[in-house]
């Protein structure tokens, strides 16, 4: 998919994510600053839940609102880590650090930051069903040094795997899959914003067939769009049908 992903650009805002709960929790964050766990299945919007509450408590958020994907670290090698632009000038001259202890020296320089506006910087830590309990120590230790300047976020499919430190340390919220209605309505606000032609029925198709991941609607959406023209049932049941063999033959030849 050559175009700019509509999961990207049609990034929601507080008041347009489709699960009312997960608004109010957020909301209240916003009045009273508090170190999180966004938790629940893959796609369901934990991401975008998170980036919605930075962009609605920071004027900065380009610089106050800083992603860390774990999988960056734990999923990679020390040299691959090391090479990342995005850790580089954090890792220059420390070459004998174990894994651990490259993902917290990045996590305390980046948590040392004083914020560009307002009182505090917002960290995610996204994908963090990977991190690792040696880890967890050392993320617990840097979330009491800094915790005056920097709200935490740790975004996971799996909370129970956060050492009792950590849970006790961050407020509980729990992420659900969005129902099909609410799936159909954010797929209509995004093809409404990008003028794609739609109709009722090719948005209930798109949102069945993603079953509660609504990145994954969004995407297929997209590529429905692309593909045909229109998001309709009988181009969306084409395109989609397609896309589903595509990945079977993939996976089989991996």
């Amino acid at each position: 998919m050559d175009a700019p992903l509509w999961t990207e650009t049609h990034a929601p805002d507080l008041s347009e994510l489709p699960q009312a709960e997960v608004r109010d929790h957020l909301e209240r964050a916003v009045e009273e600053p508090m170190n999180l766990v966004v938790f629940g299945p893959r796609g369901v919007g934990k991401t975008a839940a998170v980036g919605a509450l930075a962009s609605e408590t920071h004027a900065d958020p380009e610089n106050d609102f800083v992603t860390i994907n774990v999988a960056d670290f734990f999923g990679r090698t020390k040299k691959e880590i090391r090479n990342d632009e995005r850790f580089a000038g954090f890792l220059e001259g420390r070459s004998s650090l174990s894994k651990r202890d490259m993902i917290s020296h990045v996590l305390k320089e980046q948590a040392a930051y004083q914020p560009v506006s307002g009182d505090f910087r917002t960290i995610l830590l996204d994908n963090a069903e990977a991190i690792r309990e040696d880890f967890q120590q050392a993320l617990r230790r840097v979330m009491e040094q800094y915790y005056e300047a920097t709200q935490f976020v740790i975004a996971t499919r799996q909370p129970s795997a956060l050492i009792p430190p950590i849970r006790s340390r961050c407020f509980p919220v729990p992420v659900r899959a969005p129902s099909q209605a609410e799936v159909v309505g954010v797929l209509e606000s995004v093809a409404e914003a990008e003028g794609a032609a739609y109709d009722e029925d090719g948005l209930a198709y798109v949102a069945e067939a993603a079953e509660g991941d609504l990145r994954r609607a969004i995407l297929n959406a997209q590529t429905t769009y692309e593909h045909e023209g229109e998001i309709t049932m009988q181009a969306a049941y084409e395109t989609l049908q397609s896309v589903g063999v595509d990945e079977r033959v993939g996976e089989m030849l991996a």
